[in-house]
């Protein structure tokens, strides 16, 4: 069985992704989705998601190229990496890096070859999910299509607090 790694704020992460309020419901869930579409049209990948992270599952907000609306096990999610760190985590090949060439989503499932992933940044600095981009075949990211992605997710991140938003009731 896979494990992940807990980021040092995991408690605090987990506290505010419940704050935010996002996966209460999926009303608001179009808001992703128009960010999605969008990198659909920027990038040749067959898979691009927006993914939030519980304690122990990887939801799925929004996506192209794949039909999900399960949770799936965060055991076996790149995401869970990505939010480790303020930076992108870019992979050209999974089947060459020893950790991630057994991971039930490249050995079979969606065969992830080329990932990349950049982190969502609450408010408080903590990483309640990531944007990412999922090839299956190896590739190499440009410096342009790695600041096209941290651009979206700054956008993502905008709709994120959103729903944190309560308009005045005066």
């Amino acid at each position: 069985m896979l494990t992940y790694p807990i980021p040092a704020n995991e408690v605090e992460r987990v506290q505010t992704l419940k704050k935010l309020g996002v996966l209460s419901g999926t009303d608001n869930n179009e808001r992703f989705s128009r960010i999605i579409r969008i990198a659909s049209s920027l990038f040749d990948v067959p898979i691009i998601m927006i993914n939030l992270i519980t304690s122990t599952e990887d939801v799925n907000v929004a996506c192209f190229g794949i039909n999900t609306t399960q949770p799936s096990s965060r055991d076996k999610s790149f995401c869970s990496y990505t939010i480790l760190s303020d930076e992108p985590m870019i992979i050209e090949n999974a089947l060459e890096i020893d950790h991630f060439k057994d991971n039930p989503e490249v050995a079979g499932g969606l065969q992830i070859r080329a990932y990349a992933g950049m982190p969502l940044t609450a408010k408080d600095g903590t990483h309640p999910g990531s944007l990412c981009l999922i090839d299956t075949k190896p590739r190499t990211f440009s410096e342009a299509d790695i600041q096209l992605l941290k651009d979206l997710t700054h956008w993502a991140e905008l709709e994120l607090h959103a729903e944190q938003y309560t308009p005045n009731p005066n």
